[in-house]
């Protein structure tokens, strides 16, 4: 008799599969932990290469320890030359995350330890990754721009020497570390997809190379990291169809794709602003006004969205209660962007715009990622 078998495929989502004491996430209240500090904390008091001795192995640095281990970062950034030499052969229209995910097993090949399973083994070769992933990346986005790879500088931070061979130039210290505290911000976020199949991969005793190439495997695609390429491959298609609509001289009510995209009821907000201003209301507001010290932890010249009260004298925003620590870095990495893109417009600065964008990386859809490199 024919037997009938059913499988359900829920997925893992809200699953619990294991225990951790590395990091904690509640994303519904902002939450982000790392061996027990507060990721606000670290982001604004710690380093990105202090952050990675907390997480490997176990405790922040002192003096001595940090000085050991960036050293131990430093030796480890230079690449296999094979490496280099395989680059050359592929399409320069190669995704990157594809070429990051091939590239990894590459790395196994020349690591003297890779089938050493002792913890101690293991945590130097994770230190091997952390210090060559940015020069993979770095490599191929010079490659693929008609550009020759650049060599380590020993004398800069992680984070600049990243910005130094992927630019070719010395990035300003700002920039620096607000690439240091994304770094801090990014390190580990617990049991997603891609740690997720990592661990099922090394638990089969697959060397950690293998496991490091399927999470980044389940990080390149819509349902994880790639999700945000496809929300602005959506935006475009929702940007073209209005452009097209308002083209049309006979048009007397708005799109209907304008309900689609941000934005779509500026124009009230607009006439409600008009209309507080010019009879005089005093009524209260969401704007984008200077901060003149409502929120004192920013300086008073910065433009922030916050309540103000409008009044025919003008905008005036409300004094602000202190930031919550969620918040603090997150608008500081936002508003660096800002700043820096609006350098890069006004005096035409290439290297401001470079900064920008890693600050604040935009997704790049799938056709823009196809036609970026030159040849």
């Amino acid at each position: 008799m024919d037997q009938t078998v059913r499988i359900k495929n829920t997925g893992l989502r809200g699953v619990t599969v294991a225990d951790t004491k590395i990091s904690y996430i509640d994303g519904e209240k902002g939450i982000l932990i790392y061996r027990g500090y507060r990721i606000e904390d670290l982001a604004k008091n710690s380093s990105f290469m202090e952050t990675a001795h907390l997480l490997l192995k176990g405790d922040l640095p002192n003096k001595t320890e940090l000085a050991t281990f960036e050293s131990e970062i430093v030796q480890a950034r230079q690449l296999p030359d094979f490496v280099l030499e395989s680059f050359r052969r592929w399409p320069r229209e190669a995704d990157p995350m594809d070429v990051l995910q091939a590239s990894v097993p590459l790395l196994a090949m020349a690591d003297p330890e890779l089938m050493i399973e002792t913890r101690e083994a293991n945590v130097r070769k994770a230190l091997r990754l952390v210090a060559r992933i940015p020069a993979l990346i770095a490599a191929w986005h010079r490659l693929r721009k008609g550009l020759e790879p650049l060599p380590a500088d020993d004398s800069l931070s992680h984070a600049a020497n990243f910005l130094y061979q992927l630019q070719g130039e010395k990035p300003e210290e700002e920039m620096a570390r607000a690439l240091d505290v994304c770094l801090v911000l990014h390190a580990d976020h617990t049991f997603n997809a891609s740690t997720f199949a990592s661990r099922e991969v090394v638990s089969t005793k697959a060397h950690m190379y293998a496991g490091v190439a399927a999470g980044l495997g389940a990080l390149s695609r819509r349902l994880h990291g790639g999700a945000h390429a496809r929300g602005m491959e959506r935006v475009f298609e929702i940007e073209k169809s209005l452009l097209r609509d308002y083209a049309d001289p006979a048009r007397t009510e708005p799109p209907a794709d304008l309900m689609k995209r941000g934005g779509a009821y500026y124009s009230t907000l607009a006439t409600q602003l008009i209309n507080s201003h010019h009879n005089d209301l005093g009524q209260v507001h969401v704007v984008n006004v200077r901060n003149n010290g409502a929120v004192k932890e920013w300086p008073s010249d910065w433009v922030l969205e916050m309540p103000a009260k409008v009044d025919r004298r003008g905008i005036h925003p409300l004094p602000a209660a202190p930031l919550p620590p969620s918040c603090f870095g997150l608008i500081a990495q936002v508003k660096m962007y800002e700043l820096l893109t609006v350098e890069a417009a006004v005096h035409g600065d290439k290297n401001a715009l470079y900064q920008a964008l890693l600050t604040h990386p935009p997704p790049m859809p799938a056709p823009l990622r196809a036609a970026a490199p030159s040849k």
